[in-house]
């Protein structure tokens, strides 16, 4: 009896044995997973390529420029995790596939007047979801709108959400620093693009202009999205794809994207092309979408 009942515990011991070893595999097995799952998250994050730190969630883009920039594979790839407000034209619909892409078909309007009237006339396509509204200091928008930019993008927000639409503010001020400006108008919008094109020559300066904005209108409204400008033919001259990518480190951080401008040839330059040396002018090069395409791919 004495025999068996030492048996018996010796069995036991040894069970208990097994079992607290696979509870001690199974422990160290689940702490290795979870550090080496840790490690391998600490060096994808430590060396991000510049195209998975910088690339943007939102882009604003003309359908044009969208059907350029897609015709490259890998601009359309990294494009795919990306919402692309697309300013929609008659004469450049998009592709298909372009269409495949997450697209927010927007409508542009540089006058609220214009704005009301459409509004009034019913002549928005059905499928527009979101509405620039662009008061700057140019002859497409009426002096007295451009005298009291405030007051008519408010007009402007109250007109696109009665509607039902996404309302997006494009502002350009003489006052770059007027951040109280933006917090206003912040209140007043889902998204507010930074016109900030016009310093992209310099990073530093770039930076300046919308990490200041960008901090003042996050505060004013934590779930904005911000945007900032980046053009391939700004008024200074044609910028290098560098030029652009350490605009877009410089201020990734404090935005949720681009708005990227390919502008089109100024009328000025049809008839002036050349500087007094026979050379073209950096303003008068006329689109640059390779440019474009470039910046996209080192993103």
């Amino acid at each position: 009896m004495f025999v068996q009942q030492k048996k018996n515990n010796g069995s036991y011991f040894l069970v208990a044995l097994i079992f607290l070893f696979f509870i001690s595999l199974g422990a160290w097995l689940v702490w290795h997973d979870l550090l080496n799952h840790h490690h391998k998250q600490s060096i994808t994050h430590n060396n991000l390529p510049i195209s998975q730190s910088l690339i943007g969630d939102h882009f604003i883009m003309s359908a044009k420029v969208l059907n350029e920039m897609t015709a490259n594979q890998t601009v359309f790839n990294r494009l795919k995790t990306s919402t692309i407000y697309v300013l929609m034209s008659d004469k450049n619909p998009l592709n298909h596939q372009t269409l495949s892409l997450h697209l927010i078909p927007t409508a542009y309007y540089t006058s609220e007047v214009s704005l009301q009237q459409a509004i009034d006339n019913h002549t928005i396509s059905s499928s527009i979801k979101a509405i620039v509204y662009d008061n700057e200091p140019w002859t497409y928008t009426p002096v007295v709108e451009q005298n009291n930019p405030l007051l008519y993008y408010q007009k402007a927000a109250i007109i696109v959400h009665q509607n039902h639409y996404i309302f997006i503010a494009t502002p350009v001020l003489k006052n770059k620093t007027d951040t109280s400006f933006f917090t206003t108008l912040a209140k007043e919008s889902n998204v507010i693009d930074i016109q900030s094109q016009y310093d992209q020559a310099v990073a530093s300066v770039y930076a300046q202009h919308v990490i200041l904005l960008a901090k003042t209108i996050r505060t004013a409204n934590p779930q904005i999205i911000i945007l900032s400008g980046l053009s391939t033919n700004p008024a200074a001259g044609v910028p290098t794809v560098n030029q652009l990518v350490n605009d877009a480190r410089a201020v990734s951080h404090y935005v949720n994207g681009y708005w990227l401008n390919i502008p089109a040839l100024p009328a000025f330059c049809k008839t002036n092309q050349t500087n007094s040396h026979g050379q073209y002018n950096g303003r008068c090069a006329g689109p640059q979408p390779q440019l474009g395409i470039k910046f996209l791919q080192n993103l």
